[in-house]
């Protein structure tokens, strides 16, 4: 039996109190996160959210690949912290020694690296609330990448120094604490969508494209 939502503002709140098997019953016609048993309607992602999405999980899925570090994977799959805490993340890792945690169904545990891209990394009370959520269930790095801004944001959750910030914006290179080695700089993954920066360098990406027609 599926559980009847009323329409509300995407981002809004629908109901208390629920847990994972609520969350299942739930319309396959909307996406949803369930934070300390609080259900949320997500927005559709936007161009530019699907832009960085693939750009940046390339990346990091080759780096994973190559390394044979554990498992990358992204959304629309389920992880399930709790049961009262469940959400699609936009991209996330896995390393070897945690891979039983991955489901046919779903991940069921804390992924060692988080990234949420966009409109889901926004909100300072949710996002006050999810990082101290990671934390509390064992996430070690969450990343916050802000296209609109050009910014990704790394979070290192341990327990040694939790609380760790660093901002990377347009032109700096990404570093990984937890993914040694790994490196990307922000240019490659916000340039070139017309969704993203001025109008002149999208012009200017797309001009080898145009003199190989």
């Amino acid at each position: 039996m599926l559980i009847e939502i009323n329409p509300v503002p995407d981002g809004s709140s629908v109901t208390t109190n629920f847990t994972y098997e609520n969350y299942l019953k739930t319309s396959d016609d909307e996406s949803y996160k369930l934070l300390d048993g609080e259900l949320f309607i997500l927005p559709a992602p936007n161009t530019a959210h699907q832009y960085v999405t693939m750009k940046l999980g390339a990346r990091y899925d080759m780096f994973i690949e190559e390394r044979r570090l554990g498992v990358g994977d992204s959304a629309p799959t389920d992880v399930l912290l709790s049961e009262s805490d469940v959400g699609q993340l936009n991209l996330m890792f896995i390393s070897s020694e945690q891979d039983g945690m991955v489901t046919s169904a779903n991940v069921t545990g804390a992924p060692d690296l988080l990234v949420e891209i966009g409109s889901d990394a926004n909100a300072e009370r949710d996002e006050i609330l999810r990082r101290n959520l990671y934390a509390e269930h064992g996430v070690k790095e969450y990343w916050m990448v802000d296209p609109d801004a050009r910014t990704i944001t790394v979070l290192i959750l341990g327990r040694d120094d939790n609380g760790e910030v660093t901002p990377h914006r347009n032109g700096q290179s990404l570093n990984s604490r937890l993914l040694e080695g790994f490196s990307v700089n922000l240019d490659e993954v916000f340039r070139c969508h017309p969704g993203l920066g001025e109008a002149e360098e999208y012009l200017i990406c797309q001009a080898p494209c145009k003199s190989k027609a």
